[in-house]
């Protein structure tokens, strides 16, 4: 968590250190309990810093897998959010994940954690727009999500709009 904060101070090289320490620190006393959470920060947030974001992909998938076998859904669903964000922006074959995104979807639906729910919909509607499977390109409207019940819903409630940020922002 200090390697987050350091970023905002824009000490990135120290930020990045102290994620390195973190997962070694991690590694070296097999400390299997905290290592989804560990993950979530260290690898979407400080070790692209230095390294390429498509070496993050493998990471947060395993993170996402080993989340759901010790039972942390949050972080597991956490890392799910993460990886998917982090592919879209990373230039790969967006056919890949799209396949990964269609699991998430059904996987993240029976563990019921709706933002993270919203936010993997969102960026598997994009990638299926990228990719031309949609009938407008504009509209973030198909097999994932419709955008205009989307935006009804959250804007009609009082719930978290971080979704809704998300999806403007991909839009």
């Amino acid at each position: 968590a200090y390697g987050y904060v350091v970023t905002m101070m824009g000490k990135f090289e120290e930020a990045f250190l102290w994620g390195q320490t973190a997962l070694e620190l991690q590694k070296r006393f097999d400390d299997y309990v905290s290592t989804t959470n560990v993950a979530n920060v260290v690898y979407p947030f400080l070790y692209h810093l230095r390294r390429p974001i498509e070496d993050v992909i493998k990471p947060l998938l395993s993170v996402y897998t080993q989340g759901l076998r010790n039972g942390e859904i949050l972080w597991a669903t956490s890392a799910c959010t993460h990886y998917v964000k982090m592919y879209v922006f990373t230039g790969l074959p967006l056919s890949l994940v799209s396949e990964d995104m269609a699991s998430f979807v059904q996987r993240i639906k029976i563990q019921k954690h709706r933002l993270s729910l919203e936010t993997v919909q969102i960026a598997y509607q994009t990638v299926l727009n990228l990719r031309g499977k949609s009938n407008d390109p504009l509209q973030l409207s198909g097999i994932a999500m419709q955008e205009e019940k989307f935006t009804a819903e959250v804007t009609s409630t009082n719930k978290d709009n971080m979704s809704y940020v998300f999806m403007q922002f991909m839009r």
